[in-house]
């Protein structure tokens, strides 16, 4: 799972990136105004049920 902020712009760069290298089944989130790293968690952006729906299907 990729997810990032669009206004951090160098965590979208290498998230992109990313999604281009990898295989298999992706789940990517390009969220707006929504900060860097922990700093998007705690928001109502959809960011944590991502997490887990991810967390769920994936292990």
């Amino acid at each position: 799972m990729l997810a990032a902020s669009a206004q951090d712009r160098a965590a979208a760069a290498v998230m992109d990136r990313l999604q281009k290298l990898a295989q298999g089944r992706q789940s990517v989130l390009l969220l707006q105004n929504q900060g860097h790293g922990t700093n998007m968690l705690g928001r109502e952006n959809g960011l944590e049920e991502a997490i887990l729906k991810w967390l769920q299907e994936t292990l």
